[in-house]
């Protein structure tokens, strides 16, 4: 796991490759990352707030909600598989917990930038501010370097972390278009 992980991480960090499937590499990286915490945190909280007799119950309610408004069929099909997913916690809450069990402070807005890159990147193989700039705007993303270098230095963040460091790392959040820049920072741990 740990060597797959950090090849994963190596492997996004080669320059050789274009931007965004340099940035798809480090969302990979990202996954291997949570996917041991998203059992933990499944196995002793999710279990407890999204039972799956309650999980059942909701899938059961709002099927015979459709059937009774005559939106039965396909449509309930669709409903009742979307809802099957409460069975798994939302990529918010798995981070939120990531960042409790290692102890780190992080900027709400890091957070949200980076879910939303994950979730663009994940789903279309793109940058949102290539394909969605006024959504870029609102998450303080400028271009498409600075949006890679965001998810690059919180994955940083997370695996030095999971390594057991509590010192400086260079942040990269900050680089923009084709200018690197490099800031030291000192892994914070939350209180």
């Amino acid at each position: 796991h740990l060597i797959g992980l950090i090849a994963a991480f190596l492997d996004a960090r080669l320059e050789g490759d274009y931007l965004e499937t340099r940035a798809v590499k480090t969302t990979v990286a990202l996954e291997i990352l949570k996917n041991p915490f998203s059992e933990r945190f499944t196995n002793e909280q999710w279990q407890h707030i999204m039972p799956k007799t309650l999980r059942k119950r909701i899938v059961q309610i709002a099927t015979s909600s459709l059937e009774k408004q005559e939106l039965g069929g396909e449509v309930a099909d669709i409903v009742r598989k979307t809802l099957n997913q409460l069975s798994r916690p939302s990529l918010r809450r798995i981070v939120t917990y990531m960042l409790e069990v290692l102890h780190l402070v992080e900027d709400s807005e890091v957070v949200d930038s980076v879910i939303a890159m994950r979730n663009r990147l994940v789903h279309t193989g793109q940058f949102i501010s290539r394909s969605d700039p006024a959504k870029a705007m609102k998450l303080n993303i400028s271009d498409a370097a600075n949006e890679f270098y965001i998810l690059l230095s919180f994955v940083d963040r997370l695996l030095l972390r999971v390594l057991g460091h509590t010192g400086w790392h260079v942040d990269y959040s900050k680089s923009k278009g084709s200018t690197l820049q490099a800031e030291f920072r000192m892994l914070e741990h939350a209180r």
